[in-house]
């Protein structure tokens, strides 16, 4: 696996940076790891993005289609990263559409049960007010 610090010797500060932002470049996805333990431990994905993590998804394959396909010599950090970032993605895609819909389900129904407690209430406590609106 060649990295585009192989021309440095490995005592310089380019050979250390680019070893560094490897590893700077993967933790900083840990994000993700954060996100995907929400949804899956609390089952729900109500204040998660759909549209940013399809969006996120697609950032994180050109990434890696930039970094092993465009740029010579390729550019491991950043394939790695986005390898990391497209797993993570699908991982927190997978995790909104389980949970995502459910929630949103589950959120409609109070709404419905709480506006038919309202009327109900709202009926009984008329009918106590205005005897005469008794048919």
């Amino acid at each position: 696996m060649g990295c585009a610090c192989q021309s440095h010797p490995k005592s310089g500060w380019r050979f250390w940076f680019a070893r560094f932002m490897l590893g700077w470049s993967v933790m900083a996805h840990a994000f993700l790891a954060i996100q995907a333990y929400e949804i899956y431990s609390e089952r729900s994905a109500v204040n998660v993005s759909l549209p940013a993590y399809i969006v996120y998804l697609f950032s994180s394959v050109f990434w890696v289609i930039y970094g092993s396909m465009v740029l010579s010599p390729r550019v491991w950090p950043m394939i790695i990263s986005g390898t990391v970032a497209f797993l993570g993605g699908v991982i927190i895609l997978v995790g909104i559409g389980l949970y995502g819909k459910q929630e949103a389900a589950e959120a409609d129904q109070h709404t419905q049960q709480g506006d038919g407690a309202k009327r109900g209430s709202a009926e009984r406590s008329s009918q106590s007010v205005w005897p005469h609106t008794l048919v």
